[in-house]
């Protein structure tokens, strides 16, 4: 139950992102240093890669390095999506919501 409320919450958020604009739905009065951004990538090979992290710039730059052991071989990455939260926890908890079976239905539904 939590979860199917937590999508209904976020699908709002996550089609505003998902526009053809990709415009940014970040409050600016909140500081970014302390948001933490889950977010899903699409590899070369066409797989989805989801993650989360306090530094979005870096994280995706790093995935293109090849420093990270999935994308490694499967750079170069393009972002499709991310979605910022205040609070570090349910970053996690929705990483680990988008990497479940209904949550990957959820994402290429919504986001992909």
């Amino acid at each position: 139950l939590f979860w199917i409320l937590l999508s209904i919450l976020i699908s709002d958020i996550i089609l505003r992102n998902c526009s053809s604009k990709r415009r940014s739905f970040i409050n600016t009065k909140w500081p970014l240093y302390k948001m933490q951004f889950v977010y899903l990538l699409k590899c070369n090979d066409n797989s989805i890669y989801t993650g989360c992290t306090s530094n979005l710039e870096n994280r995706i730059i790093r995935h293109n390095r090849g420093e990270v052991h999935y994308t490694r071989n499967r750079s170069p990455v393009d972002l499709i999506t991310y979605i910022a939260f205040k609070q570090k926890h349910k970053a996690y908890f929705f990483e680990r919501y988008l990497k479940s079976g209904s949550g990957k239905a959820f994402a290429n539904k919504r986001c992909v």
